[in-house]
């Protein structure tokens, strides 16, 4: 977002012509949007010294760079999430399956002291579709492999710290749900 400080003297209609846009994602125009001439009148030392033109390639170029590191990302998080899908269906292959249907595989049986009944325990986890796609998780680390750190992180109010939960046979970690 750029601020200019000043006054149309004429042409306000242009202003708004170009505010009214229609706009596609992260609110860029779905038309580019020309300006063929413009006349800048700066007042003061300081405004004289500003290069404008320097500073706004600088911007539009750290933009592009920033967009293909965001574009790479995303490639890398699909290729993550599909090879998590391939992994996943070979382990339901392995699980147990329960009277509910829900199945279970112990992939790491942890070796520390369990809490007593009643007590409450930290639990991290994460919780994927079958085609990979990770909804949501306590883990950091996690939910940036899959590409979604910036949504889960605003989903949990800005705070991915383990989920406390009661320790004990009744215990559920999604409201609704008991094996």
């Amino acid at each position: 977002c750029h601020s200019v400080f000043g006054e149309v003297i004429r042409g306000i209609e242009v202003v708004d012509s170009i505010a009214n846009v229609k706009v596609a994602a992260k609110n860029r125009p779905i038309e580019d949007v020309v300006i063929s001439t413009i006349e800048i009148v700066k007042k003061g030392k300081e405004a004289k010294k500003f290069d404008a033109i320097k500073v706004m390639t600088a911007y539009f170029d750290e933009e592009k760079e920033e967009e293909k590191k965001q574009l790479a990302l995303a490639e890398e998080a699909k290729k993550t999430e599909a090879a998590f899908a391939a992994e996943t269906a070979e382990q339901i292959k392995k699980a147990e399956t329960l009277p509910s249907g829900l199945k279970v595989l112990v992939l790491n049986e942890g070796t520390g002291k369990k809490p007593r009944i009643g007590q409450k325990a930290l639990v991290n986890y994460a919780g994927w579709l079958s085609n990979g796609t990770l909804f949501d998780t306590t883990m950091e680390d996690v939910a940036k492999k899959f590409g979604q750190y910036d949504i889960i992180y605003k989903m949990h109010g800005n705070d991915l710290s383990p989920y406390p939960m009661e320790y004990s046979p009744e215990s559920r970690l999604t409201a609704g749900f008991k094996e």
